[in-house]
């Protein structure tokens, strides 16, 4: 309907109607709408807006900061056929060998034991590890990432562990 008044309930009033006038004329639409949206409180919460804001500003920080993960050299841990159980790595020890390196990854091979040590630095930051089982005549078999349980431990020294298949509790001193 051309000419007919048109209503805005303003924020923070106490539901009073007002038709079209000078100040609604002065603000865009896109003004009336964020500040009917912002001005909208809840209990608990600050306003729509303020909490929209929040979330936008932590999803897009993550988004920096896993961007910015230093990348390190990916590895390729082969595991014996058909192992289950803790694996330890120990790096940075001068009295081990180093590991190799294959196709860009550092290949680590896993002892029937599960305890390896290497003279090879320990790298921190982010990259796509490849599991495998090795089998006798030299074949590899991918393991499923459910297999395997991932931790770290950098204090005293660093060490690297995970648990493929089930298990206990991890050894708190591995290379005793």
């Amino acid at each position: 309907m051309a000419g007919a008044p048109v209503q805005y309930i303003l924020p923070r009033s106490k539901k009073r109607a007002r038709t079209a006038g000078t100040r609604e004329r002065l603000l865009s639409e896109r003004a009336l709408n964020k500040r009917r949206n912002c001005h909208v409180r809840r209990a608990s919460l600050e306003d729509d807006c303020s909490v929209t804001r929040w979330v936008a500003c932590a999803w897009i920080a993550a988004c920096v900061l896993s961007a910015c993960a230093p990348a390190r050299t990916p590895d390729h841990f082969l595991l014996p056929d058909g192992f289950t159980g803790w694996v330890y790595v120990r790096y940075d020890d001068p009295s081990c060998a180093p590991l190799d390196m294959r196709d860009g990854r550092r290949v680590v091979r896993i002892p029937a034991d599960g305890r390896l040590c290497t003279s090879t630095t320990y790298e921190t930051g982010s990259a796509r590890d490849l599991y495998e089982y090795i089998r006798p005549d030299g074949t590899t078999r991918p393991l499923d990432n459910a297999e395997i349980s991932l931790g770290a431990f950098h204090e005293p020294g660093h060490y690297e562990s995970f648990r493929v298949g089930p298990g206990g509790p991890p050894d708190l001193s591995p290379f005793r």
